[in-house]
């Protein structure tokens, strides 16, 4: 029995694929970004070399997308922290970043 080949890809954006046609996870929201193959083996290929992978390989979309998630995460944590940091100061409560203790 063959083997489906969606199977073995692992990278988070994939989306599907049809012959010639991957389709991974867009830039914008609800979007599908797609690369046309100019045959099956370079298809195989490439899913070979980058889709089977958990970091994308060196796919130039998954790299992105990995730092547009990363670029997220962080614009989160900062606007987390600059939040404790106000909620402490309207307390009038600051917490010593070093012992974790009243300053």
């Amino acid at each position: 029995m063959r083997a489906n080949i969606d199977s073995f890809i692992k990278c988070p954006f994939f989306q599907q694929l049809e012959k010639n046609l991957l389709c991974c996870e867009g830039f914008v929201d609800n979007t599908c970004m797609t690369t046309k193959f100019v045959d099956r083996n370079a298809t195989l290929q490439y899913i070979a070399d980058n889709c089977t992978k958990v970091d994308g390989g060196r796919c130039p979309m998954a790299m992105n997308l990995f730092s547009k998630y990363r670029a997220i995460e962080e614009a989160q944590e900062k606007a987390e922290q600059a939040w404790r940091e106000t909620v402490a100061r309207v307390n009038g409560f600051r917490l010593s970043p070093s012992t974790g203790k009243n300053a």
